[in-house]
């Protein structure tokens, strides 16, 4: 008799541990209310309801460096003054999400390792062999920061997707890419992050005129124009027409002219999402 009263008093003990580990897991899976209703509040006030505004993404790109001997470091250095330093930043937009894991779009050359820029950076070593830098992405979606990785891109048409995995990805919209090209002098609109101007609780938003498509004369890319003002930062934001759909990305500006930006073609974006 004694020893099933034991026994039943040690099966109550562990059934009441199982549950308060179950309690626990759940809790740690659930996002922070508090966090949540801030954020949503932000969203909320903003009249401008067709733009996502809760969609947007500030990314940085880090670089591993060492700051101590000026140079660059590979990705298997160890040596202890080697950190991640901030090396750029750029916009980028939420476009899709399938559980936790969330769908970015932004401009190649913010993602990317392959540009002229990055090739610069290339070190050549006593040994004769060439050091190329290690760099890494950070996503500031919803609030929070997450690791972004690259999953493909289109470095010819300068955009590039990238997956973060967020427990707050169902609270983005689903994107559209417009159909068709906007008619001349048409209002667009963007929300981008000019000269790293970003944080939690603000989004700046930019509208201009759409003015047109051209593969020869202005620059040498098959690029879409607006007179959409943009600075170091923009890079990657969505353009959107009046009904939230996106157009196009802010990839360059026209030399002395920040007032006038250029970005690919719907057509190439609605391409690489297909694609994905």
């Amino acid at each position: 008799m004694i020893k099933r009263i034991f026994l039943g008093v040690i099966l109550f003990i562990y059934i009441i541990l199982l549950f308060f580990s179950a309690c626990t897991s759940l809790t740690k899976k659930q996002p922070h209310i508090s966090h949540v209703r801030q954020m949503d509040a932000i969203f909320k006030n903003y009249d401008d309801n067709f733009l996502p505004n809760e969609n947007f993404v500030f990314l940085k790109k880090l670089v591993h460096y060492n700051e101590k001997d000026e140079k660059f470091c590979g990705p298997d250095d160890l040596d202890i003054n080697c950190k991640y330093e901030e090396y750029a930043t750029g916009s980028a937009i939420a476009i899709d999400y399938n559980k936790n894991s969330l769908k970015i779009l932004t401009v190649f050359h913010v993602c990317g390792e392959e540009t002229m820029e990055a090739l610069s950076l290339i070190t050549k070593l006593e040994n004769g062999e060439y050091l190329y830098p290690d760099f890494k992405l950070k996503a500031y979606y919803y609030g929070l920061e997450y690791d972004a990785h690259i999953i493909d891109y289109d470095m010819d048409n300068d955009i590039c997707l990238l997956q973060i995995d967020s427990e707050f990805a169902y609270k983005s919209k689903k994107i559209k890419v417009a159909k068709e090209k906007p008619s001349l002098g048409e209002t667009l609109y963007t929300i981008s992050a000019p000269l790293s101007m970003a944080s939690k609780t603000t989004r700046f938003h930019f509208h201009g005129a759409f003015a047109g498509c051209d593969n020869e004369h202005l620059t040498k890319f098959d690029f879409c124009y607006f007179s959409i003002p943009a600075a170091p930062g923009s890079s990657g934001s969505a353009v959107f027409n009046k009904y939230g759909e996106i157009v196009s990305l802010i990839s360059i500006t026209l030399g002395p002219f920040p007032e006038i930006s250029a970005g690919p073609r719907p057509y190439y974006i609605e391409k690489i999402i297909r694609s994905n």
